[in-house]
Parts: structure tokens; C-alpha cells; sequence
């Protein structure tokens, strides 16, 4: 089957770009999970080198598309769904056929912050995805997640269900709005809840400086309840929320800030356990180490084999492992333990080191040890498992926060 890229056209419609051939794979076969990781990265190198060019452009109805944010692609149904803030709505194009079949309207589009109403409190529609039950989620101005029906068989097809506010008190009230957009998000399918950051929200007392960015948790289940908020202390801004089921865990990209010249928060990878609402641990990214340049910025997020992570940040992919971050493809880099080394290319190469080199330094490592990001793969089934496990209590440290906390186990069986 031909794997699909489409694009966002920022003029008049969308654009598809599709690799000329790409290698299909048939074999299912395979009893172990690792073995396929290494595969698909085996068919992504052929993927790499394939020429891809222009086949077409979707028209788009409407107003020139001019303001745009984030896509997202729902394989179940084969469909695009992108922010059109240009268009009010997020369009939905069907990647089978090359069609734009819909729009979800009625959100913010392009507007300004800062104003202090509910139309100059940021634009929309910005961060989207879709979840197994066809609801559209948006982040949308105005602290706004909206919920929308996107199943064709609905007698409310493309129709906004519900609107959930984010908004705070220490950046809203009943007459001043300055909480922002609602922005990018992330879905947890295992307790079906939403994490969507506000990114860049001002204090509702003048003069209405910066405060530091919040996340909020929301059911995805109506009445669609907000559950919890969750502040990040010296952040310069969030961006990509990303579900990890192996850890059943949030990963969130922060941003850090720059004064004067000077980093005075350096930008980091958060853990954030969906139960207790709460970093549990922090990824630090050290630019000057790592790319040897001045910059605290990290924005889009993926998840590889072994729990390895790819991140955009310092200007560069940055791949962090549970040991340390790799700069991806530079001429040289450095460590963030301050060895100097040669290019990585952040591909199976680099999986298959990192795990020979763990398996020889930790061959009686503890099992699931969820402080740690690894892959709870056959060579973890037999090892020894530690005394506090047997007591059904483990210690985890809470990074930002300063305090210990116990928590009950989690057995596979639970969330």
C-alpha cells in the first residue's frame, strides 16, 4: 500500500506529495516486536532516498488559505484534517480519493492576543487530532478546546458538540480574557483524556505581563469535565503534547527562556503522569553542549523504537535516549556530559549501539522501573525485580517540584 504526505498549501488549496515507490512491506510474521522496529527503519532508508514529486493540488472552498497551523492524519479512515484559520474551521480531506469532503467552522480564526476580550484572546483553530470515536478535538483562541462530530454516518457530522474553556484565574475573569489560545494537544486513549496547553497567557491584572504556561487535563468523555491544571514554573512556552502507551505517559516539549542574551531556562522534555497530574521527571537539553549555540527552543516531538525520542530543538533533531540527548546529522556535537563526538544519525545504527551497550553495563537491571524511559522488551521478562516492588510501593522524584512522593504500583493490568 503507497504511503501518503499531504501538505498544506498556503494559497489556494492543498498539495500531495508521494514518494515515486516505496517498499511495501507483507510480512507479519514476526514474533517480536524489536525485530519490526528495526525493519520499518530498514524500509525508511529506502524511503529516504526515493524522489518524491508534485502529483496534484486538492482545491480548498473558501478564503485563501493564508493562516495555518497543525495536521493531523486519522489512518483508521484515511483521512487529513488540518487548521484553517483562514476558513474559521479545520478541513478534512480524504487522502484516499484527494478530496476536501468538509470543514469543521465556527472557531476562532486568525485573531489577535492580548486584547482582553474573547476576540483579541488568540487565534484558532491551532493544535488537532481525532479520536478512535470520531471526535475532532481543537485547540481554538479564546482558551477554547472545541469538541466536534467528524463520523460521516452522524446526524451531527461536522458539527462543534461541546466547548470546554481552559481558561484560569490568574489570567481570566468575568471581564477580562488574557489567557490566550488553547493550543496543542495530546489524547490518552487508556483513560480517554485530553492534555492541551495554553502556551502563552498574561496575568489579568495590568499591565498584563507574562505568566508562566499551564497545561489542563479534560475527560474526553461528556460531559467533557476539566480534570486538573498544571503550571510549568520559568517556561518560556509548551508546545507538543505526545502519548506514549509503552510508559502511559504524556510527553511535553517546554521551551525555555533567553534574557539578555543569556539562557536562563534551558529547554526540556516533561513526564507527565496522567494520574496524579504531575511532572514526574524532566529531560534538560543543554544547547551550547549539545549544538554549541545560544537557544532555548524545542517544538515538535516523535517517538522512536526503545522509547527513543526525536525532538526538534536548538535548530536541530535532537534524538534523546534515556542516557542522553544526540545531535542528529551535525558536522560535530557534544555530549551533554561534555564528551566530544561524531555525527549520529539518529537511526536503527544508533538503536541497536545504545541497547548492546545497555545490555552489557546493566545485564540484571530492575523491571519496570518507570523512572527510566526503556522498553519493557523479552530481555526484562526474567530479571530480578527489586524488594520495594515485592512491597508494592515505589519512590519517585517529582523534578520542579521538590518533594518525594510513594505511589502504588502499576501493574499491567491498570492505567
Amino acid at each position: 500500500m503507497k504511503s501518503r504526505v499531504v501538505v498544506a498549501c498556503l494559497l489556494l488549496g492543498v498539495a500531495i506529495v508521494l514518494p515515486f515507490t516505496i517498499k511495501a512491506d507483507e510480512d507479519g510474521n514476526r514474533r517480536d516486536r524489536d525485530d519490526r522496529d528495526f525493519r520499518q527503519s530498514e524500509h525508511h532508508k529506502h524511503n529516504v532516498k526515493t524522489p518524491v514529486g508534485l502529483i496534484g493540488v486538492i482545491p480548498v472552498p473558501g478564503n485563501p488559505v493564508t493562516s495555518a497551523d497543525i495536521a493531523w492524519v486519522d489512518p483508521g479512515t484515511e483521512r487529513y484534517y488540518f487548521a484553517d484559520r483562514s476558513n474559521f474551521g479545520v478541513d478534512i480531506i480524504d487522502a484516499e480519493s484527494d478530496l476536501f469532503v468538509g470543514r469543521v467552522g465556527g472557531m476562532a480564526g486568525p485573531l489577535t492576543s492580548g486584547g482582553g476580550t474573547a476576540l483579541t484572546n488568540g487565534p484558532g483553530p491551532n493544535g488537532v487530532l481525532v479520536t478512535p470515536s470520531r471526535k475532532l478535538w481543537a485547540g481554538d483562541g479564546n482558551s477554547t478546546a472545541q469538541v466536534a462530530d467528524v463520523d460521516p454516518d452522524s446526524p451531527t457530522y461536522l458539527q462543534i458538540l461541546h466547548s470546554v474553556s481552559t481558561a484560569i484565574p490568574a489570567c481570566d475573569s468575568a471581564t477580562a480574557h488574557y489567557c490566550g489560545r488553547a493550543d496543542e494537544l495530546g489524547y490518552d486513549p487508556r483513560d480517554r483524556l485530553i492534555l492541551i496547553a495554553n502556551n502563552a497567557p498574561l496575568s489579568v491584572a495590568a499591565p498584563h505581563a507574562a505568566i508562566d504556561p499551564y497545561a489542563t487535563f479534560i475527560s474526553a468523555m461528556p460531559p467533557y469535565t476539566v480534570l486538573g491544571h498544571l503550571t510549568f514554573a520559568g517556561a518560556g512556552g509548551l508546545e507538543q503534547p505526545l502519548w506514549d502507551r509503552e510508559i502511559r505517559r504524556f510527553f511535553l516539549t517546554v521551551p525555555g527562556k533567553i534574557a539578555g542574551g543569556i539562557v536562563v531556562t534551558g529547554p526540556s522534555i516533561a513526564v507527565i503522569d496522567p494520574k496524579s497530574m504531575m511532572v514526574e521527571k524532566s529531560y534538560a537539553l543543554d544547547c551550547q553542549a549539545l549544538a554549541g549555540t545560544i537557544s532555548a527552543s524545542i517544538t515538535g516531538i516523535a517517538l522512536g523504537a526503545f522509547q527513543h525520542l526525536l525532538v526538534s530543538a536548538c535548530g536541530f533533531p535532537v534524538a534523546q535516549s534515556r542516557r542522553r540527548p544526540l545531535l542528529c546529522d551535525g558536522a560535530r556535537h557534544q555530549h551533554a556530559a561534555g564528551a566530544v563526538g561524531r555525527r549520529h544519525r539518529c537511526g536503527n545504527e544508533h538503536v541497536a549501539a545504545e541497547r548492546a551497550e545497555r545490555q552489557r553495563q546493566e545485564p540484571g537491571r530492575l523491571c519496570g522501573d518507570q523512572s527510566h524511559l526503556h522498553h519493557r522488551s523479552a530481555q526484562c521478562r526474567n530479571c530480578r525485580q527489586p524488594r520495594d516492588r515485592q512491597q508494592h510501593v515505589h519512590s519517585v522524584r517529582l523534578q520542579g517540584h521538590g518533594v518525594h512522593r510513594r505511589l502504588p504500583p502499576r501493574h499491567e493490568g491498570r492505567g
